[in-house]
This record gives C-alpha cells, sequence and structure tokens, in this order.
C-alpha cells in the first residue's frame, strides 16, 4: 500500500504542473492530460506489485479511469456551483481521501500485500525496515507540495490575505507594489513554509522536539516587525500553526510505521 500512496503523491502533485492543474479547471483535454501521466507513474509500478504485467495493466486502468472520474466530478462541481470556491480546501481534502479510499480498494481487489520488511535497507551497516523509510519518504513528499498547496486553499478563504497584510505599511508609504513583487511574495512564502515542515519533519524523526521550537521562533524574529500589523499577525498564525500541524501528523505517521 505504500508503493501505491508514492505513486498517488507523485503522480498526483509532483509530475502534474501548476499549469495543467489550473487548465484542467477550464479544460477537459488538461484532465485527460494529467490522468494519463497519473496512469504512467502506476504503470510502472503495479507490475511489480501484481507480479504480472497484464494484471498491472489491468490495475492501472482501473486506478486512472477511477482518478479520471473522480477529477471530473469535481470540475464539474467546481465550475458549477460558484459557492464550492469557498471551500476549495475542503473539496482537496474530499478529492485526496476518496482517491486513497480507492486506491485501497483497488489493491485488495488485486489482493496487493507485500512484505516490504523482506526487503531491508542497509546504512552504515545497520538496518532500516523498508516499509519505515517508505513512510519516511511518504511524509516528506507530503510535507511538500501536497501541503503547500492545502494551506494555500486555506489561505483563499481568508480576508486580505498574507501578501496585502505584509506590504501594508509600505503601500501607505509609497507606490503600490506590482503583480511580480506579489507573485514573489508568494512563492518565498512558500518555499519557507515547505522548509519549515521538512526541518520539524527531521528533527521529530531524530527526537530533537525542543529544536522545532527553535525553528519557529527564528520564523518569527524574521516576521518581528510585521508581526506588529494585527492583519498579518492573524494570518502568519494561521498559517504557522497549519504548516507546524501537517509536519507533526507526518512525523507520527512515521512513528507509528515502526
Amino acid at each position: 500500500m505504500e508503493v501505491i500512496i508514492i505513486g498517488h503523491l507523485l503522480g498526483d502533485f509532483y509530475i502534474q504542473t501548476n499549469q495543467v492543474a489550473e487548465k484542467k479547471k477550464t479544460s477537459f483535454r488538461y484532465v485527460l492530460l494529467h490522468c494519463l501521466l497519473y496512469m504512467i507513474v502506476m504503470f510502472v509500478l503495479t507490475p511489480w506489485l501484481t507480479g504480472d504485467l497484464l494484471r498491472g495493466f489491468y490495475m492501472t486502468i482501473i486506478i486512472g479511469v477511477s482518478h479520471l472520474c473522480v477529477d471530473s466530478l469535481k470540475v464539474h462541481i467546481e465550475a458549477k456551483y460558484t459557492k464550492a470556491a469557498r471551500y476549495e480546501y475542503v473539496m482537496f481534502l474530499l478529492d485526496q481521501i476518496i482517491h486513497i479510499f480507492i486506491l485501497v480498494l483497488v489493491c485488495g481487489m488485486f489482493r496487493i500485500h507485500i512484505d516490504m520488511d523482506k526487503y531491508p535497507l542497509m546504512l552504515e551497516n545497520k538496518i532500516i525496515p523498508v516499509r519505515k523509510a517508505a513512510a519516511i519518504f511518504i511524509a516528506a513528499l507530503i510535507c511538500w507540495r501536497p501541503a503547500a498547496i492545502f494551506i494555500s486553499l486555506v489561505f483563499k478563504q481568508i480576508p486580505n490575505t498574507i501578501e496585502k497584510a505584509d506590504n501594508v505599511q509600505e503601500n501607505k508609504k509609497g507606490p503600490a507594489h506590482d503583480g511580480n513583487a506579489v507573485s514573489e511574495t508568494i512563492r518565498i512564502g512558500s518555499w519557507i513554509g515547505i522548509l519549515e515542515r521538512e526541518i520539524i519533519l527531521l528533527l521529530g524523526l531524530l527526537g530533537q522536539y525542543g529544536a522545532i521550537g527553535f525553528v519557529l521562533t527564528a520564523k518569527s524574529l524574521a516576521r518581528y516587525k510585521q508581526l506588529e500589523n494585527k492583519a498579518f499577525a492573524e494570518k502568519y498564525l494561521v498559517g504557522t500553526l497549519l504548516s507546524a500541524l501537517v509536519a507533526i501528523a507526518s512525523v507520527s505517521i512515521c512513528l507509528l510505521a515502526g
């Protein structure tokens, strides 16, 4: 199951570009393109999981068609019901839950069960269970793009987004920032959040829980002046807590995996 989840994350978030994700909302061709790329990723994995090329092909077709149906339904709901835009982050979570549920059903249908611990990893004469390594890899993938997308969707529902609150004082003193400057601010903020989650994940796996506080403190110090702005402080707190929650939840998944 871990291998299938890795394939899902790679196909749904890393192979799919931001451009394709946006154009999916208005063009069915891009939905098909995304699902085709998703199926290619899955087909790399399914023959190994099933032990047979033909069974792997059938499994890939079922996964791909179900993915196409779910994505098409999501696009249709978002296009038909304008109020759905208010709950875009909820739609995102439901979409992922449905995808994972379908993958679990398909794995059960094809009786996929591999004892991953039969393939131990050796690192400096220490044996690392493959199941735990896979769980860590999944956690790292989640803390990168999926978490960044989810947090950005949450921010869309908050009036006066971070980048506006971030520049409120400067706008009073000088000319307004252009679109490129705002985009750059958003991009930098996204990278800071990604690094924050990955560092928290790493520290949590190493058992250095006290050091996590230093990461959050360093981030707050960099924004010290801006925290005087109430609007910015509220959005900053929401983003930081969400980011930390995702990272800590990912650490917990890794620990439960052994």
